[in-house]
């Protein structure tokens, strides 16, 4: 089987470069009406610093559903798995981090490290949060 090359299919080619009038910084102007704010403005501090706001929000839900302690079980399983995608797919190069500190522990990112904290206290502070709203107080599966 031949399969053609990506380079120039249209999809590709459309998204490579960055393109300096669109909102996103990439792709043409006219796909998008939406204007984000600039968050770039923050620097090397960019990611770190929606981390820290994300994770602030995730606490938060955590507290309201009182669901610390489901959330740190959760992490303590995921995080090592989480950690070896991370580390591999940074090194095979699927993806950069352009806005953030340069401070890496064990070769990722400090932000991806707390990335890895906040999205799965996020799922679990949402998903205890609904529980709480539905008023059950038992295992989901067991309603």
């Amino acid at each position: 089987m031949v399969s053609a090359p990506l380079a120039g299919n249209g999809l590709t080619d459309r998204y490579r470069s960055p393109d300096p009038t669109h909102p996103w910084g990439f792709g043409p102007a006219s796909r998008t009406s939406t204007v984000l704010p600039d968050v770039t403005v923050l620097g090397p501090y960019t990611y770190l610093a929606t981390e820290v706001l994300w994770g602030t929000v995730a606490l938060g839900v955590l507290w309201w559903a009182g669901a610390f302690r489901a959330a740190a079980r959760t992490i303590a399983v995921l995080y090592p798995f989480a950690f070896v995608w991370d580390w591999y797919t940074l090194r095979a190069g699927v993806f950069e981090i352009p806005m953030r500190t340069g401070v890496d522990l064990l070769g990722i990112p400090l932000e991806e490290h707390l990335f890895m904290l906040v999205v799965p206290a996020m799922v679990v502070g949402t998903h205890e949060s609904l529980r709480k709203l539905d008023g059950r107080d038992g295992p989901t599966d067991a309603a």
